[in-house]
């Protein structure tokens, strides 16, 4: 059996370094290689790339707008990257942020759908000719924070954009719109209004119907005050025995006792204490005044007044 050499033993360890150190750059690289992340390469500076997909649509079509930002996260802390776009005269919208190690991507949709986007893709030229022309987008803001806390900013640059109009020069030049005629479609109700309407009056006259009838029956419980209207050539006495039996008609035991302390005053005055006592007597009596006394206290007036 031949024996190897130490020159081929040397090479034979140089082959086995050569295929290890081959399969541990595999083990490190491939991973990146197939996520298109470019391995593990780290840029020394904040690298941006910015990119419109398509770069030329037609009016009204979207626009994906992407950014990607890539940062050394030994430098750079990739959760505090932040854009700041604008993308006047466009309409942006759904807006998506996406992390994956150093490399952070921004994608916005973007859509021409204003007057000021139509101003500013097209220009007038001389004879009234209409020509397209790009639209430069204003620059963005990139901001981050580094690992010790320092505030990071800079500006990046979009690519131009072509929006084309949907209608040729000749079309606009020839065709005038039409909307044709326009014809309100009839109106739909769940309810007639009319059947609404008849049923709102005859609400409202029962209602009307109903207060009439409660005012009347309110006045109708109101008793209406008896006046008491003594004839003009009744004497001073014979009032106030009128007084005294309209009071006690109506149960008014103290206005019968006044009216009977007025009378035995007006007795009293005009000479007659007798008819003055009783008449005091019966004012105030433990019982009260009655009708029954009164009238007999009127007759005895009057036949005082007649002998006299």
């Amino acid at each position: 059996m031949k024996r190897l050499g130490k020159p081929q033993l040397g090479a034979i360890a140089a082959a086995v370094a050569a295929a290890a150190l081959a399969l541990i750059l595999l083990l490190v690289l491939a991973p990146g290689w197939s996520h298109n992340g470019g391995g593990s390469y780290v840029p020394r500076a904040t690298v941006v790339e910015t990119r419109l997909d398509p770069p030329s649509v037609l009016f009204g079509d979207q626009v994906a707008a992407t950014a990607r930002v890539i940062v050394d996260a030994d430098e750079v802390d990739p959760a505090s990257v932040s854009l700041d776009p604008s993308f006047k005269p466009f309409q942006a919208f759904h807006t998506s942020r996406t992390v994956r190690d150093g490399e952070i991507t921004f994608t916005f949709r973007l859509q021409c759908v204003t007057g000021t986007c139509i101003r500013a893709m097209e220009r007038e030229e001389r004879g009234g000719r209409i020509r397209t022309v790009p639209i430069v987008l204003p620059k963005a803001t990139v901001r981050a924070k580094s690992i010790q806390g320092e505030r990071l900013a800079f500006h990046t640059g979009w690519p131009t954009l072509v929006v084309h109009s949907r209608l040729t020069a000749e079309r606009i030049q020839k065709e005038t719109p039409d909307v044709g005629p326009f014809a309100a479609p009839p109106a739909t109700y769940s309810v007639s209004p009319d059947v609404v309407g008849w049923l709102l009056i005859a609400v409202a006259a029962v209602l009307v119907l109903v207060a009439g009838w409660l005012i009347a029956r309110s006045l109708a419980g109101v008793r209406r005050e008896r006046v008491l209207r003594l004839p003009a050539h009744l004497t001073p006495a014979e009032r106030a025995l009128a007084l005294a039996r309209h009071a006690l008609d109506r149960g008014d035991v103290a206005g019968g006792r006044k009216a009977l302390e007025r009378l035995a005053n007006e007795l009293e005055r005009g000479g007659r204490d007798d008819l003055a006592e009783a008449a005091g007597r019966t004012a105030w009596s433990s019982g009260g005044p009655s009708v029954r006394s009164v009238d007999e206290l009127t007759l005895a007036v009057r036949s005082s007044a007649n002998g006299s």
